[in-house]
């Protein structure tokens, strides 16, 4: 809460250097911006000159553009410091960027979450509720996440619950008499 107050005379004195046609996102210490390159690079320039001032240091190095290709040459240009893209690049947890940059995102997704899931199942062999409470507070938030924040996915989506829903989970652990026998990890969280 605090670093969050400290930052708002920073984030309302970046409005008033930048453009219009600019907008502005902050999310805890992660800044954005979109618009024209012009106004990404004034707004740019006032965050690296001003933030320092209230605690915040933008690394080149660890920032992203994300730009069309037809922009991509006037952007090497006007930014040198920064690694510029034109294919496109993960966002808080999503992806921002082309169609085929997102299928290779979205798989390599869907690689990590397998192997969470099949980590799950192996700790639900002898701890069922743990293994039900890291799918239904872990791995399904991600991919709800995903899911929400990333247009157009449903159809990538579509190969992790085809490899998820072959995963069983032992309900009740060498427990015959149950009836319960094995159910799938997927169906656990639904």
């Amino acid at each position: 809460g605090m670093y969050a107050d400290g930052l708002m005379p920073l984030i309302e004195g970046l409005k008033s250097h930048v453009s219009k046609d600019l907008k502005q996102i902050f999310y805890a210490d992660d800044a954005a911006s979109a618009g024209k390159l012009e106004s990404i690079k004034g707004w740019w320039m006032s965050l690296q000159n001003d933030g320092p001032i209230y605690g915040y240091h933008p690394k080149p190095s660890k920032t992203w553009l994300i730009v069309k290709p037809e922009f991509y040459s006037v952007a090497m240009e006007l930014f040198p410091d920064i690694n510029v893209t034109q294919e496109g690049h993960r966002y808080l947890g999503s992806y921002i960027g082309s169609e085929n940059g997102k299928a290779e995102f979205v798989k390599n997704e869907i690689k990590e979450w397998t192997k969470d899931v099949t980590g799950l199942t192996e700790i639900a062999s002898s701890e069922p509720q743990l293994a039900y409470a890291g799918f239904v507070y872990g791995a399904s938030k991600r991919w709800n996440f995903l899911a929400r924040t990333t247009p157009g996915v449903s159809e990538l989506l579509n190969r992790l619950e085809y490899r998820g829903g072959g995963v069983t989970v032992p309900i009740v652990p060498n427990s015959r008499k149950s009836g319960l026998g094995q159910g799938q990890l997927g169906q656990l969280g639904r």
